[in-house]
């Protein structure tokens, strides 16, 4: 498998509870939705998640790693800046080659350990899906008025 661009640790180390992201989704030829991800609670083990239309799910934070894993045959990176509505970010870009002539390209903000910051499906070299990030909040930290 080829390196994820974040490790479990990583991810729960940037995820507090009310994290979200809310993304503009445009499938070609649909008018385009958005979609809403909610950390609802986190702790040492995952996360719970709502999301837009979906019942709460809870996740390990290597399932979430896992989220990112690819078989290295199939995908290739390199470094990119991209700007979307919720800021300009320098990213790893994971393109991957999927059977038949479907291209994802998955961009992961170098300082923002989870979900991508866009992703663009390309079929026959025709563009299908493009999913953007329009606003991102940390979340609280539940412990940074602990005094322990």
């Amino acid at each position: 498998m080829h390196p994820t661009p974040y490790t479990a640790e990583q991810i729960r180390a940037a995820t507090k509870p009310g994290r979200m992201y809310r993304y503009r989704v445009e499938f070609t030829g649909s008018p385009p939705f958005e979609r809403k991800m909610t950390f609802v609670s986190v702790d040492a083990g995952g996360a719970t998640i709502a999301e837009t239309g979906q019942p709460q799910q809870r996740f390990t934070w290597e399932e979430l790693r896992k989220h990112a894993e690819f078989p290295a045959a199939t995908v290739q990176t390199h470094d990119e800046r991209v700007t979307v509505p919720a800021g300009t970010f320098e990213c790893v870009a994971y393109v991957l080659h999927r059977e038949g002539e479907e291209e994802t390209t998955f961009y992961f903000a170098k300082t923002m350990p989870g979900a991508p910051v866009k992703y663009v499906v390309n079929v026959s070299g025709h563009l299908e899906l493009t999913t953007t990030l329009v606003e991102h909040r940390p979340g609280i930290d539940d412990h940074a008025n602990d005094s322990r």
